[in-house]
């Protein structure tokens, strides 16, 4: 059923690879699952996709026979003293808030997803061992330097401190001794080298699961071509609501208003739009059923439904496993 339930399309873009978490559950030692996540003032509806993909995964897991845990890292220190985007305060109150979301979106659908921050992970011992030898294997492996620098946005890679980034963000992963990390199909952009860096560094590459590409919802204005372009390549970020300034598309669970929704849902023209909405909906209707299912249109056929139907479908399904069950009025 595990296969089958990552082999959905509707869900699972891609694995990276399918063989080696065959091969962590063969040797049935416990398998730790995490995803890492910047944040803003909102919670977009698609946070819901991974929290839920990911309590339904260590299910699986479990059925399997592997004890398996869940954890999301908050990226705080990313955004205060890399990205600059942050002040330490804004970072402490709006962290918070998205551990409280978080918190009860495990309450509600029967989740067990611990949450920890990088600001305090980076300052353990392990993690300040890791960081070290990151750095002396980039100084003198040209090829493993190379690759990571591949996740680096081209405009930036002259700088000096290039790899820091990079750098952090593998010492984060391994420093929480992940097997498996979730995330948006955007990480294959550093996914790809720090799984090829992992055995140089002592350490088995982690299984990385990327899901579908998160999308917009109502009438879409007019974006430049770079934006529009990553959109379609990469969809938008699924944990920071004010991604590429295109909050008035997406659904905020942190300041939830249900006629605002069905407006945005009813102007919606793209229909993978309210499909992946569909999805997000439908597991959220597997963890209020206790039943983990493969179909997400059990008894419909997603093929015929015109877009109308899309839309109402999406409403009520929207309406009656997340926004009910989550208390929202």
């Amino acid at each position: 059923m595990l296969n089958e339930y990552l082999s959905q399309e509707g869900l699972v873009r891609r694995i990276l690879t399918l063989n080696d978490l065959e091969r962590r559950i063969k040797e049935g030692r416990p398998i730790n699952i995490m995803m890492g996540q910047t944040f803003d003032d909102g919670h977009p509806s698609d946070l819901l996709k991974y929290s839920l993909f990911m309590m339904n995964l260590r299910d699986l897991l479990e059925i399997e026979g592997v004890e398996a845990t869940t954890t999301i890292l908050l990226a705080d220190h990313f955004m205060t003293d890399f990205n600059k985007d942050m002040s330490k305060e804004d970072s402490v109150r709006l962290g918070r808030l998205r551990e409280e979301f978080l918190e009860r979106v495990n309450r509600v659908y029967g989740g067990d997803i611990n949450v920890v921050y990088s600001s305090r992970l980076s300052k353990s011992s392990k993690y300040r061992k890791l960081l070290r030898r990151l750095g002396r294997e980039g100084k003198s492996n040209l090829k493993f330097r190379e690759a990571l620098l591949q996740s680096v946005p081209e405009k930036y890679r002259g700088n000096p401190d290039a790899l820091k980034y990079p750098f952090e963000e593998v010492a984060c992963i391994a420093a929480l001794g992940a097997d498996v990390k979730v995330g948006p199909n955007y990480e294959i952009k550093y996914d790809v080298p720090a799984r090829e860096a992992a055995p140089m560094m002592g350490f088995d590459p982690y299984v990385a699961i990327h899901l579908t590409n998160s999308r917009l919802f109502g009438e879409i204005p007019e974006l430049d071509e770079d934006t529009k372009e990553g959109i379609e390549e990469f969809g938008i970020l699924p944990y920071q609501f004010r991604s590429k300034g295109l909050m008035n598309h997406r659904i905020n669970l942190g300041d939830y208003n249900q006629e605002e929704v069905d407006i945005l849902i009813s102007s919606t023209e793209d229909e993978d739009s309210l499909r992946d909405l569909i999805v997000i909906a439908e597991l959220a209707r597997q963890r209020v059923d206790e039943r983990i299912a493969l179909g997400f249109f059990e008894n419909k056929q997603e093929d015929d439904l015109e877009l109308d139907e899309l839309r109402n479908l999406a409403k009520e399904e929207f309406h009656k496993y997340i926004a009910v069950p989550m208390g929202y009025k």
